[in-house]
């Protein structure tokens, strides 16, 4: 999938809106100058604030469909997310890189709260633990949930503990449902991984 460029004039409206979150005034500009480009981000999100009646359910269903997939794509996500009010609230990621490249975007949209990371299995913990605290400056969300196999739990629980964290007291873990899986659940999101860690 292509990923596209997020330029310094989407930034800016992304920051505009998430500066004054109950103003619409910032959404509607930045739905106009979506809808300017040819981008269906721009439809979802004029729908979400003043509703067009007269679309048929199919209409509506197109157009949130091809703005998914557009959000999917601006923001490199190889996963599924959750939307709230024609953004994106909860993302998926399978690779840090790609979170890392979009976390001053996702950190600007108005309606971003929570991230899974899904690390696949020989990924390199700690060179992605570094990162992850870095970008934790950057990216403010509420829940910060990392996925690892149940292999590699037992090296990241480590690499927590050398860098202050406490299972219970800082963050959280279990076992998937598939038994092959496990999650560390971060209830501060990335920042308190940048408070104790970074």
């Amino acid at each position: 999938m292509k990923k596209a460029a997020i330029d310094s004039e989407e930034l800016a409206f992304a920051r505009a809106m998430s500066s004054n979150p109950s103003d619409m005034t910032p959404r509607l500009m930045y739905a106009r100058w979506l809808e300017e480009r040819g981008d269906p981000r721009g439809t979802s999100i004029r729908q979400e604030i003043t509703p067009d009646d007269s679309k048929s359910q199919s209409e509506l269903e197109a157009v949130y469909a091809n703005a998914y997939e557009r959000w999917k794509e601006v923001l490199g996500m190889d996963g599924a997310a959750m939307m709230k009010n024609g953004f994106p609230c909860h993302v998926v990621y399978s690779s840090w890189q790609g979170l890392v490249r979009v976390a001053k975007y996702l950190h600007a949209l108005p309606e971003t709260s929570g991230v899974l990371l899904i690390l696949r299995k020989g990924t390199n913990l700690s060179q992605a633990y570094q990162a992850l605290t870095t970008v934790g400056r950057e990216l403010r969300v509420v829940r910060f949930c990392l996925r690892v196999n149940v292999n590699d739990a037992p090296e990241l629980e480590d690499l927590l503990a050398v860098n202050g964290w406490r299972p219970g007291e800082n963050f959280g873990c279990h076992i998937n449902f598939d038994g092959k899986r496990m999650d560390f659940t971060f209830e501060g999101g990335l920042k308190a991984l940048t408070a104790i860690g970074g």
